[in-house]
């Protein structure tokens, strides 16, 4: 099993909305910290991994490409791609970051599945997320919010034909102004693709994140939302239990 890594990146966002992490030097800095980690997890993986950087901003990427000098299987794309009404948010630039990779780069035909993740933030517990892509789904995600149609789409992954489906008209359905953010598009695209037949699986375990919200500044991972994490991985636990046991799909019935 081949997996091709998707690191999103806007360096510098200059006036968009909803972001309180604004300033390029952290940014950069969290950019940094994220790749280093994936770069070394990518040494340890069980699978062949390789990673795009895709970044569209402009912004100088000397000190991440010195971050992973010498390391093998890491591509950096950059293209003018952040100039559009600030109003759409940044869940509108991402997904047309995904775009531009999948239109680039043809190599993303040859993976087994594309794994996308927000380029400021590491997943430590990747390795055991991923085994369940040994079960061979199309599409693996979270699964909806209990509070709506929302999908956690910092991290989520698919094969590279569902990863296409999934992308296909996701950027212009985004306006975080109007309310309509990149998870709301997302659980409508994953709906879409299960009913034109394609197979979903939730993650079984879920992503523990490590980084700083660019939303709201909160740093990710620590002791409290390390126990924070325990707790709602116990009831995501228990919520799988009951869903499998259930006569009714799993995207239906299962909630996080």
């Amino acid at each position: 099993m081949k997996l091709l890594l998707v690191l999103t990146a806007t360096i510098d966002p200059g006036a968009m909305t909803f972001t309180v992490r604004m300033d390029p030097t952290i940014r950069m800095a969290d950019y940094c910290n994220a790749l280093k980690q994936w770069s070394n997890w990518r040494e340890s993986s069980p699978w062949p991994v390789d990673i795009i950087f895709c970044e569209n901003s402009g912004y100088p990427l000397d000190n991440l490409q010195r971050v992973v000098e010498g390391r093998k299987a890491i591509r950096f794309i950059q293209f003018d791609g952040n100039k559009y009404p600030s109003v759409l948010g940044k869940g509108y630039g991402e997904a047309k970051i995904l775009e531009h990779v999948f239109s680039a780069d043809p190599s993303v035909d040859n993976y087994d599945y594309c794994v996308k993740c927000t380029g400021r933030i590491f997943v430590s517990n990747a390795t055991r997320v991923l085994r369940i892509l040994e079960s061979a789904p199309d599409i693996c995600s979270l699964p909806m919010s209990k509070r709506g149609a929302f999908v956690d789409s910092r991290f989520f992954v698919a094969r590279p034909k569902a990863f296409r489906l999934l992308l296909d008209g996701l950027a212009e359905s985004i306006n975080d102004t109007a309310g309509i953010y990149f998870e709301h598009a997302l659980a409508a695209k994953i709906s879409e693709a299960i009913r034109s037949g394609k197979r979903w699986t939730p993650f079984h375990t879920l992503p523990y994140y490590i980084g700083v919200s660019g939303s709201t500044g909160e740093r990710l991972n620590g002791v409290i939302p390390g126990i924070k994490h325990l707790l709602k991985h116990f009831c995501y636990a228990v919520s799988l239990y009951r869903a499998y046991r259930s006569d009714k799909g799993l995207w239906e019935v299962l909630r996080c």
